[in-house]
């Protein structure tokens, strides 16, 4: 794996495609800070996106937390920000629709 470090964080990147989970479990065992952040590629960061997520872990370090994601109407490319309503995750893992 080729490393690349920039200010606290460290970057790797496969001469080959080892596949999605190979790469996490990869990058988990690298680790070494609190809090593993995981970003797939259609994520977009904006400013601020991150403190609230890092309050809730630090109150429950066995959290497992999930941004909302705005969404994006799959044949009409419509977009739609995030309105109270979204995904998230039940005490099984399993991904369901969360209401505010």
């Amino acid at each position: 794996a080729v490393v690349s470090t920039q200010s606290r964080s460290r970057y790797f990147r496969f001469e080959t495609n080892r596949g999605l989970i190979y790469s996490r479990v990869f990058a988990a065992k690298k680790a070494r800070g609190d809090t593993l952040l995981v970003l797939d590629s259609h994520v977009e960061m904006k400013k601020g996106f991150l403190e609230p997520l890092l309050q809730i872990s630090d109150r429950n370090y066995r959290a497992i937390i999930a941004p909302v994601f705005d969404f994006i109407e799959t044949f009409k490319m419509i977009h739609w920000n995030y309105d109270g309503h979204g995904l998230g995750y039940d005490a099984y893992l399993n991904w369901v629709w969360v209401v505010n």
